[in-house]
C-alpha cells in the first residue's frame, strides 16, 4: 500500500473543461457566459464536507430557492441522519429483524471484489486522501463500527459501490429528481467584478 498524500484544501481552485488551471476573477470581467460558465471547481482540491466551509456563499445561492431554510440548516449545522430513519420489522438474508435502529452488524464484502483488490486498495486511498472516507483504526485493535457494510465492485467499468441495502431498511423513503439543464439558470448568477 502507497502512503497518503494530502494537499493544501484551505484554497478553492479553478480550471477549464480542458482542466487546465485559470484564476479566480478571470473570464468574469468579459460578461462571456461561456467563460462563466465553463469554469469549473478544481477536481484535484476537492474535500468532502466542504459545503460547509462558506454558509454565506449558499445563503446568495439559494436566494428564492423554497427549500432554502431547510438546507442553510444542513450547510451550517449538519445534517442529523436521525430525521431520516424508522422503524424496520420483516427480514433481510433470511434474518428477521423488528427494531427502531438497524442493529450491529457486519457483512462481508461481495465474492464480485476478490478478483479486484488492487483496484479497491487504490479508491479507497483516494477516498482517504479526499477525506470522504476516514480512516476507523486498525481492525483487531479498535472496536468495529455499528454497521459494517459490504463492498461490491461493478466489473463492465470497474466502479467500487457500498450495499446500503441493510442500513436503506431503516430509512424513510426520500423520492428525488436530479436537475436538467433547463434548470441550470436557476443556479448561475451573474458575479459584478
Amino acid at each position: 500500500m502507497q502512503a497518503l498524500t494530502t494537499c493544501p484544501r484551505e484554497t478553492v481552485s479553478w480550471v477549464n473543461v480542458n482542466g487546465v488551471p485559470v484564476q479566480e476573477g478571470e473570464g468574469l470581467s468579459s460578461g462571456d457566459w461561456e467563460d462563466v460558465l465553463l469554469r469549473l471547481r478544481d477536481p484535484n482540491t476537492f474535500v468532502a464536507g466542504g459545503i460547509h466551509a462558506n454558509p454565506t456563499a449558499w445563503e446568495v445561492i439559494l436566494s428564492g430557492y423554497p427549500a432554502k431554510v431547510w438546507l442553510l440548516n444542513w450547510i451550517r449545522n449538519k445534517v442529523d441522519i436521525f430525521e431520516f430513519r424508522e422503524s424496520f420489522s420483516g427480514v433481510y438474508k433470511n434474518s428477521q429483524y423488528c427494531s427502531d435502529l438497524p442493529p450491529a452488524k457486519r457483512f462481508p464484502s461481495h465474492g464480485s471484489c476478490d478478483n479486484f483488490t488492487d483496484f479497491i486498495c487504490e479508491e479507497i486511498l483516494k477516498r482517504v486522501s479526499s477525506g470522504a472516507v476516514r480512516v476507523w483504526g486498525r481492525v483487531g485493535m479498535v472496536s468495529p463500527p455499528h454497521l459494517v457494510l459490504p463492498l461490491t465492485v461493478e466489473p463492465t467499468k470497474a466502479r467500487l459501490c457500498v450495499d446500503a441495502r441493510f442500513l436503506n431498511l431503516s430509512m424513510k423513503d426520500a423520492p428525488f429528481s436530479l436537475d436538467k439543464v433547463t434548470d441550470v439558470p436557476r443556479y448561475v448568477y451573474r458575479v459584478l467584478i
